[in-house]
């Protein structure tokens, strides 16, 4: 099955800016964090709750595959499948 890539594109791909300021954070967890609230923040014009383990998995992967960062790295990954 084919995913579907419209809403990940359109609000998790990261622009031209938002790469350089992901990096600008001292560790992969930070830069994976920052770049997973930044897709919210566009999506839901809010930032997520505290509790990151309700962003879908496949929403860490395409941040984490931008930034090359391992999914590992998100503080909450297991609790995202």
């Amino acid at each position: 099955m084919a995913r579907d890539t419209g809403g990940l594109e359109r609000f998790f791909r990261l622009d031209t800016r938002a790469p350089t300021a992901a990096r600008a954070k001292r560790a992969s967890p930070n830069r994976l964090g920052w770049a997973v609230q930044w897709g919210c923040v566009r999506m839901l014009v809010v930032r997520p709750t505290e509790d990151l383990s309700v962003v879908p998995y496949v929403v860490v992967r395409f941040a984490a595959e931008q930034l090359a960062v391992e999914v590992g790295e998100f503080a909450v990954e297991a609790a995202c499948h």
